[in-house]
């Protein structure tokens, strides 16, 4: 065999091997698309079908949902075929539709070996009481998949009720390969500025999280981007400062991304209020003396003209450091006075009928 040969046979060998070993499933349902690229269901009694849920999820924006039918409902939501590697587990969250009991009301997990007719399902993996799951937290389910190592396989989620309960399906995962896993999210406040920190217990492919947050007038924007570590098994901290808010509510999600573009959205549980100042102030400047910055914190309760201006001693105005509309809220200003002599200074500020003087030093 030559060389050009025996090039072409090892790069289609290795090609075939890590397409057949490297799939990984960490699917929340996130796609537009339902079901997923490589997913498919089957309505094997007509009337109700599995589709994307948006308003109740474990992360994220969405998950799946199974309604009841008053007549009796079969229907299956049949994952991509896998590569099941030794060590791995599915995992799956659920939650039932109503508090209430309805039964029959069941899910099945099954597995095929060879394709995705229901005939081929032969392997029943475990049977769950629909009416068992929570409501109205999501409860995260784990089955041994090891007796399939070294195997392709199709997994099945096979729901049957006879106007029954309905439930909704989350972030369901093939444990061993080691998916982006949030261990935690939060947020700290501190004046205007929100800190967002999270930690991931583990990472594969993880090209970074995207930052976005929204208020109840407008929709998410995105904030800033902060760059994953790609694949890891150790624990990673991350950290992002939204600063200089005004007054209000805010929601917060993070948007963690693959290399292959895939994503997943986190949002933070609860929402983050920035205080509204209930009076006008306006602080001494920090540092002071100062050379040749210094900072000016003030506080408007009411949308308004602002106008904060220094003054020399004589009572000539020097300079204007803000002069604009502002909305209700907490500020800081830096004032840079590299083209100031040394010296006493008024800086007076002026919004409605609040005003306030105070002094500062510039030391060269």
């Amino acid at each position: 065999m030559n060389k050009k040969l025996l090039s072409l046979f090892l790069s289609f060998f290795i090609l075939s091997f890590f397409t057949s070993f490297a799939q990984t499933l960490n699917e929340g349902f996130e796609n537009p698309t339902f079901p997923p690229a490589g997913w498919h269901t089957k309505n094997i009694l007509g009337g109700v079908v599995w589709m994307q849920a948006n308003s109740i999820f474990h992360s994220g924006a969405h998950s799946a949902i199974i309604a009841w039918q008053d007549t009796g409902g079969e229907d299956w939501l049949v994952t991509p075929q896998l590569n099941i590697a030794t060590g791995d587990s599915l995992k799956f969250w659920v939650r039932k539709f109503w508090p209430a009991i309805y039964a029959p009301d069941s899910l099945e997990i099954r597995i095929s070996t060879t394709d995705t007719s229901v005939a081929s399902f032969t392997s029943v993996l475990a049977t769950y009481d629909v009416n068992t799951f929570p409501n109205p937290n999501f409860g995260e389910y784990k089955i041994d998949l090891s007796s399939f190592a070294g195997q392709n396989v199709f997994i099945a989620f096979r729901h049957y009720d006879f106007n029954g309960n309905g439930m909704y399906l989350d972030d369901v995962t093939i444990a061993g390969s080691v998916p982006v896993e949030l261990a935690s999210f939060a947020a700290s406040v501190s004046g205007n500025d929100v800190t967002l920190s999270w930690m991931t217990a583990t990472e594969l492919n993880n090209k970074g999280f995207y930052i976005e947050r929204r208020t109840a007038e407008d929709s998410w924007n995105s904030l800033g981007f902060v760059e994953g570590h790609g694949t890891t098994t150790e624990t990673q901290s991350y950290i992002f400062v939204d600063k200089g808010l005004a007054s209000g509510i805010y929601n917060y999600r993070i948007m963690q991304v693959d290399f292959d573009g895939s994503y997943k959205y986190y949002n933070l549980k609860e929402e983050i209020q920035i205080d509204v100042t209930k009076s006008y102030a306006l602080s001494q400047n920090y540092p002071n003396p100062f050379n040749p910055t210094t900072k000016i914190k003030y506080s408007v309760p009411a949308d308004g003209f602002v106008n904060i201006a220094v003054y020399n001693v004589l009572g000539d105005k020097v300079t204007e450091i803000v002069n604009s509309i502002q909305e209700a809220g907490n500020y800081e200003v830096t004032f840079d006075a590299s083209k100031f002599a040394s010296g006493m200074y008024l800086y007076r500020m002026e919004s409605g009928s609040f005003v306030s003087i105070k002094k500062m030093m510039i030391l060269k």
